[in-house]
């Protein structure tokens, strides 16, 4: 978002100059004349940096009476710096709305009670400089004042003259904008954990009316440690967590490192910039902060600096930390496959703030309606971490590896793992139940043995030959992965036996013995058409389960605790009754 206008900085390098044939400027009087007047006249171009520049009251005719001279400064000249010849700093009155003074010899040093003293015909030499910022164009008046009315001498029209200390920019105006969208706030975004940075221009501007004083700038952002702390980070944690990236064109980006200082501070500083190609120039960079980092704002300082090291400008800029967005890796996704064979991809709310739901689906592709059973080795994420197993109806399972890249499918080709899974009446992925990093798939034939396949993750034999996981788990009408329901870091098993009571099977990581006694969750789950983990839907640290019943999508949410694993229920949304799979 662009940088308020109370908040930009248009530095302004003071740069006094000779107008064209500029000569110190008579009165309206005739030479001789003993009407009293005053010129002005200034000499040499100076900017911040350099000496102080020159300027000349001449006095003529000057009265008899107590007198003293005034300098008008108009357009907020108040970082205008006035010093006489003895070193004397004179000082700048602010009369806003009117204009800022200097007045010189108003003291009254014949002591008589009047400001001033009579006056002699002759030239007061100053010396002027300015002070960082100033702004614009100033007009200068110098005026010949009655010490003891304040009045001007005589007519206006005649008693004064008038010249133009031409302040010269470079000015610098910083700002930025997205790159594309649009900003509601000041200071650039940063996402936590989000899908990639977000691209962001800063524009700086520089314009002069004379030779530039300057050649090239260099761009600094810079957090000090008191900044820091106030914002409750560390410099170690803001160089761990976050990156700047820099591109002079908006398209190649590298990495910019991040300076520490010996005081504690932080500093990001941007290649330099060459102003003899232009007065106007952009720089692109993007901020990107590793999920973890907590929200909060980083107040801090950019600033514009000359290779000498002499800044041109210097403006409060803040960076705005969200962690609204989880990474794509704890997004829970999953598919749904439709009566006309269609399957969908339904990726979970990535927004930590909102209630766990789901958002539109996407198409992945049509002719799943062919398998007789299809799974999940392991509840889904965004970023393509769990692939998928689908039986064809003469009992070959073929493995879909996901990818997640809408644009080249959802899927790899799918590879060829065996002939003869039609023996079994159930297949569940179970996730990594033996603890070796691999995701794992349960198999039920008729007799009601279970039957343990351990995964290998190498995609041309995905599985090792199985082991007998037990007897007896024809009492069950569903089984699903449950991710790791108890918080033990282990994969754990749901299963619903034909009463409707749910049992949870506590995952051990020991492949011989895959899971522990099992435990009731409940009765009267039978009302449900699908049931299914999904991993932490969420977002606060627990795995979740949905069910569908005829009504919509049901919504539990893991609580971590074994005894009691799910929060009563909430509803999601209606018309999940078009899919006959969930997976």
């Amino acid at each position: 978002m662009r940088i308020r206008r109370s908040h930009r900085i248009a530095l302004a390098v003071a740069v006094l100059t000779p107008l064209v044939g500029l000569v110190p400027v008579a009165s309206a009087s005739a030479e001789g004349s003993d009407v009293p007047s005053v010129t002005v006249s200034h000499s040499q171009a100076i900017d911040m940096y350099g000496p102080a520049g020159d300027i000349d009251l001449t006095v003529a005719a000057p009265p008899s009476t107590d007198a003293f001279l005034r300098l008008d400064l108009y357009a907020g000249a108040s970082n205008i710096r006035v010093t006489d010849d003895a070193g004397n700093v004179l000082p700048v009155v602010d009369r806003s709305p009117s204009p800022d003074t200097v007045e010189i010899g108003a003291a009254d040093s014949d002591g008589n009670g009047v400001k001033g003293a009579p006056m002699t015909a002759g030239t007061t030499h100053l010396h002027i400089s300015a002070a960082y910022p100033v702004y614009g164009q100033i007009m200068v008046q110098a005026q010949l004042v009655d010490g003891a009315t304040g009045k001007d001498i005589a007519d206006s029209s005649t008693n004064h003259s008038t010249s133009d200390l031409i302040v010269y920019q470079p000015y610098f105006t910083p700002s930025w904008d997205l790159v594309d969208g649009v900003r509601y706030s000041g200071g650039p975004q940063v996402v936590t954990g989000g899908p990639h940075a977000i691209p962001e221009r800063l524009d700086t501007q520089m314009r002069w009316s004379a030779p530039a004083p300057t050649k090239a700038t260099s761009t600094r952002m810079l957090f000090s440690a008191a900044q820091i702390a106030a914002a409750g980070y560390t410099a170690e944690q803001l160089v761990k967590a976050v990156t700047l990236r820099f591109s002079a064109d908006g398209q190649s980006y590298a990495v910019m490192p991040w300076t520490r200082g010996a005081d504690g501070s932080l500093s990001i500083d941007f290649p330099a910039i060459d102003w003899s190609a232009s007065a106007h120039q952009s720089q692109y960079v993007s901020f990107k902060a590793v999920w973890g980092l907590p929200a909060g704002d980083l107040a801090g300082r950019i600033e514009v600096r000359d290779p000498q090291g002499r800044q041109y400008v210097g403006a409060p800029e803040t960076l705005h930390f969200t962690a609204d967005v989880r990474p794509a890796g704890m997004v829970p996704v999953l598919y749904g496959r439709d009566a006309k064979g269609d399957l969908w991809l339904i990726p979970g709310i990535r927004s930590t703030h909102d209630s766990a739901s789901y958002s539109s689906r996407h198409l992945v592709g049509g002719g799943w309606g062919g398998y007789t059973a299809l799974t999940s080795l392991a509840p889904q994420t965004w970023d393509a971490a769990g692939d998928v197993v689908a039986r064809d109806k003469s009992g070959v399972l073929w493995l879909y590896s996901g990818t997640l890249n809408p644009s080249g499918g959802y899927f790899g080709s799918r590879t060829r793992v065996g002939t003869g899974w039609n023996i079994y009446t159930t297949l569940a992925g179970t996730g990594d139940v033996t603890g070796d990093g691999n995701a794992d798939l349960l198999a039920r034939d008729a007799t009601g043995e279970l039957w343990l396949y351990r995964g290998t993750g190498d995609s041309a034999r995905p599985f090792q030959p199985r082991t007998a996981v037990g007897p007896g788990w024809n009492t069950y009408n569903a089984l699903t992965h449950a991710g790791d329901v108890t918080g033990d870091g282990r994969a754990d098993l749901i299963a619903r036996d034909t009463t409707g009571e749910l049992w949870l099977y506590a995952g051990t990581g020991n492949p011989a013995a895959p899971y522990a006694r099992r435990v009731p969750v409940g009765p009267g789950w039978n009302a449900y058409t699908h049931l299914l983990g999904v991993g932490d839907l969420h977002g606060d640290g627990h795995d979740d389960l949905i069910a569908t019943d005829p009504t919509g999508l049901w919504y539990y949410e893991g609580t971590g605790n074994p005894a009691a694993p799910f929060k009563p229920r909430l509803k999601i949304s209606d018309g999940w009754q078009a899919y006959n799979t969930l997976l």
